[in-house]
């Protein structure tokens, strides 16, 4: 008669706990454990260690006299500098003298481009022609700098002893424009629409490759000792 009475109150109890829980959820409702996702089909790429590089010279030459220290190329031949004025243009294929001639007073590093022979002098720039080595023009724009000229499409900018950014046509030797900027024994870099100098100061100094007028100018923390561009960005190295 006791477990009677008590029936009615457990039922109640039982019912009240499934208003408040609800319904059990059906199996597919139940949470999943997590599984790792899937890997992506294909070929497994394998990382290997490259062999090294192993680099045999091709051919050797003795020149006639000790070389500056920087050399410059184009598809075919390689121009050396030398200490005693000369100037002399070898066949990349096989070392071969293209021929040999002599400037007055060569300072700074040569540069080649536009089929010719950058070669600057403590009175300016002289221009030889690549395949030859004759003088095609020389431009009074007094010493040159240390830094090697850049050669541009048609034109060649130079950064003179005294601090200024000459541009000047290649064909012609003409000066198109002259920009006072500094002097820097950094060689100057190309971007979109202008050229780039970095001068002995710390600062670098973008100018409109049409104009020369000052696009844009930069302070580094300290003068940069190398500069490329590469679209519309410049990297300056230092240290």
């Amino acid at each position: 008669m006791k477990l009677a009475r008590h029936i009615p109150r457990v039922v109640a109890a039982a019912a009240l706990g499934f208003l408040l829980a609800g319904p059990p959820a059906p199996a597919s409702a139940q949470p999943s454990q997590a599984r790792p996702p899937a890997r992506p089909a294909g070929p497994t790429l394998r990382v290997r260690k490259a062999p090294p590089l192993v680099l045999t010279p091709a051919w050797t030459v003795q020149l006639p006299g000790d070389p500056c220290p920087a050399a410059a190329v184009d598809r075919e031949r390689g121009f050396a500098l030398l200490t005693n004025g000369k100037v002399v243009a070898l066949r990349l294929s096989d070392g071969s003298t293209d021929w040999t001639t002599s400037v007055e007073t060569p300072a700074g590093t040569i540069a080649a481009g536009d089929g010719l022979v950058f070669v600057p002098g403590r009175g300016g720039l002289e221009a030889l022609d690549a395949g030859t080595g004759a003088s095609r023009w020389t431009a009074a724009i007094g010493a040159a700098g240390s830094a090697a000229p850049l050669p541009l499409e048609g034109f060649v900018l130079v950064v003179t002893g005294d601090g200024n950014a000459v541009m000047i046509a290649a064909g012609s030797g003409q000066v198109a424009w002259t920009r006072p900027v500094g002097a820097s024994p950094v060689r100057p870099a190309a971007g979109r629409g202008v050229v780039v100098v970095a001068t002995g100061d710390g600062r670098v100094v973008a100018l409109d490759r049409a104009s020369g007028r000052t696009a844009w100018t930069a302070r580094l923390p300290a003068p940069a000792t190398a500069l490329a561009a590469f679209g519309d960005r410049v990297y300056a190295g230092g240290g």
